[in-house]
């Protein structure tokens, strides 16, 4: 017990033992965990990353992540703007689709056409309001629906 003690604390010393640093006669860099020359000086040496890579590499990993999170972003919002734009021409299509079928009941004729007024009488159109009706109509799809 008490050997394994002594290993432990021998264990102890050495991990927080420093790094020195000197330079040579020929001008060559060391570093060693003893000082073998009296100019070397102890040196604090940053940790890497746990996995061993380097640091730029990781930076490089981080600003590849951050771009891809923000272009998955950007796909989020133009996948919203193109279902928006979807149902508008949806919408569009359908109304459309009512004016043109409008058009072609006061093309045809026999049919009765009116509005209520205020009172909730009905007011009956005249041939040449109905002629303008169409024409308006007319000119409404072919500016607004393809």
């Amino acid at each position: 017990m008490i050997r394994l003690l002594i290993v432990l604390l021998g264990c102890l010393g050495a991990a927080q033992a420093g790094v020195y640093k000197w330079t040579d006669e020929h001008g060559k860099v060391h570093y060693g965990d003893r000082p073998t020359d009296k100019k070397a000086e102890q040196v604090t040496i940053k940790p890497g990353p746990a996995n061993g890579a380097p640091q730029e590499t990781i930076d490089n990993q981080r600003a590849i992540d951050n771009w891809l999170k923000a272009r998955g972003t950007d796909r989020e919002i133009n996948k919203k703007k193109q279902a928006e734009l979807a149902k508008q021409k949806a919408i569009q299509k359908r109304k459309c689709n009512a004016m043109k079928a409008d058009l072609a009941d006061m093309q045809r004729g026999g049919v009765v056409w009116y509005e209520l007024d205020d009172a909730g009488k009905r007011r009956y159109f005249s041939e040449s309001e109905i002629k303008q009706q169409i024409s308006d109509l007319s000119q409404i799809i072919k500016n607004n629906c393809r």
